[in-house]
């Protein structure tokens, strides 16, 4: 299992550190990320989320075209190589708050959300790096998202 965790470190690494929520992350962060990633293939008119259901995996798109759809839907956002999904469902435990739709058959690395809460609490650095992504890529709704999911922990 060696042979093959070093191949897939070898594959997949020069992807790994062009993430910008990775920039400069420890080698050791990378290769636990990298032990638990799952290549997956979506293709034409799939859907990787639906809004309102609980999302258990996050996605690194390798290739391909997503949309992050409106309610009306229409495009709201265009995820293409390096862009990160689902990742708002994991952090803030949440359901999807939107749909999202392969338009492109895409690859993706696929990281369970087990497997990525155990790489959080051995590597916390890692959520500041991912809020601030998100907080880049969504803006206003990062908050939102973040705000709703402190009102359920209060609760």
């Amino acid at each position: 299992t060696f042979l093959r965790h070093d191949l897939a470190w070898f594959l997949n690494q020069q992807f790994l550190e062009k993430l910008p929520m990775f920039y400069g992350a420890d080698t050791t962060a990378l290769l636990e990320i990298n032990r638990h990633l799952e290549m997956n293939v979506a293709t034409n008119g799939e859907f990787l989320a639906r809004e309102g259901e609980l999302a258990r995996e996050m996605h690194f798109i390798l290739s391909g075209q997503i949309h992050i759809l409106k309610r009306n839907g229409d495009c709201d956002i265009e995820l293409f190589e390096g862009a990160i999904l689902g990742e708002v469902c994991l952090v803030f435990d949440m359901p999807s708050p939107y749909d999202a739709e392969v338009i492109i058959t895409a690859n993706l690395f696929t990281l369970s959300g087990t497997n990525f809460f155990e790489i959080i609490m051995k590597f916390p650095t890692l959520v500041k790096r991912l809020h601030a992504r998100g907080e880049a890529v969504y803006g206003d709704r990062w908050e939102f998202w973040q705000t709703q999911a402190l009102k359920v922990l209060d609760q």
